[in-house]
C-alpha cells in the first residue's frame, strides 16, 4: 500500500494497489477539510454574504456511492437545550438529503429531508420524532430514540434519493449554512 500526504493541510489522498489475478486495481480515496466541513463527494468552497455576513458552504456534486457520506459538519453550532437540528440552504435541483446524527453512545439516528429548489434562503428544521435509528449492525440505543442531550458534534449529509433509486447518477450544487443544535426556529420558512 502506497500512501501520500499532500502539504496542503487537511487533504488525504490515498492509493491502494492490489494484485489480483495479474491485474492492477487502482483505488483513490479522497476527502477534504473546507473550514468546519468535511467533503467526500464533489468540490466545495466557503462563502460570505456581503450585505448579511450569512457564511455557507457551497457545495457542487455528483453521487458517485449512494451508501456513502457527500458532506459532514464536524463543528456544528451547539446552544445550551438542542431540540432540532436546523440550517438553511439553497439547491439547484429538487433533492433528497438523509442528515446523520450520533450519540456520544455511538448510536446513530438519521432524519430524510426532501429539498425543494430553492434560489432564496429556505430553513430545514429536523426535531426529534423525524430521526429513527440508522439501519446499521451494531447500531442499538439503551432507549431507541434520539437524546439531543447526548448528542456529539458531527453532521452528517447522505444523498437520501440514491436510497429510493440507487442507480440513478444525481448531480446537484447545495449552498448550506452551518446545522444548529438548536431550541428555536423563528425565522425563514421551514420545510416539513
Amino acid at each position: 500500500m502506497l500512501m501520500h500526504m499532500p502539504r496542503k493541510p487537511g487533504v488525504l489522498v490515498m492509493i491502494v494497489v492490489a494484485v489480483c489475478v495479474g491485474a492492477y486495481y487502482v483505488f483513490v480515496v479522497q476527502s477534504a477539510h473546507v473550514g468546519g466541513w468535511r467533503v467526500y463527494q464533489g468540490t466545495a468552497r466557503l462563502h460570505r454574504e456581503a450585505e448579511t455576513g450569512l457564511r455557507y458552504l457551497d457545495v457542487g456534486y455528483t453521487v458517485r456511492y449512494a451508501d456513502e457520506p457527500l458532506f459532514a459538519c464536524v463543528r456544528p453550532r451547539i446552544t445550551d437545550d438542542p431540540a432540532a437540528v436546523t440550517f438553511d440552504y439553497q439547491s439547484e435541483w429538487p433533492s433528497v438529503l438523509l442528515v446523520v446524527v450520533a450519540e456520544r453512545d455511538g448510536s446513530c439516528y438519521q432524519a430524510r429531508v426532501e429539498l425543494p429548489h430553492a434560489e432564496t434562503w429556505e430553513r430545514a428544521r429536523l426535531d426529534a420524532r423525524r430521526f429513527s435509528p440508522r439501519k446499521a449492525t451494531g447500531n442499538a440505543d439503551e432507549n431507541g430514540r434520539l437524546d439531543f442531550d447526548q448528542l456529539s458534534s458531527r453532521v452528517v449529509f447522505y444523498d437520501g434519493a440514491g436510497v429510493t433509486r440507487p442507480s440513478t447518477a444525481f448531480t446537484n450544487r447545495l449552498k448550506l449554512t452551518v446545522p444548529v443544535l438548536a431550541r428555536g426556529a423563528a425565522g425563514r420558512t421551514e420545510v416539513p
